[in-house]
């Protein structure tokens, strides 16, 4: 998750999707990024 959110506040990813940021950060997909997300209750809002 730290490498995620490192990756999505680098200038150089702005117009990256998030699929190709999971693939960067490890995850094997957008899904279980969304799921490790949410089982750590951390919230997009």
């Amino acid at each position: 998750m730290a490498e995620m959110e490192k990756l999505l506040q680098m200038d150089e990813n702005q117009g990256k999707s998030v699929e190709s940021l999971c693939k960067l950060a490890g995850f094997g997909s957008v899904r279980s990024y969304w799921r490790c997300k949410k089982d750590k209750g951390i919230s997009d809002i």
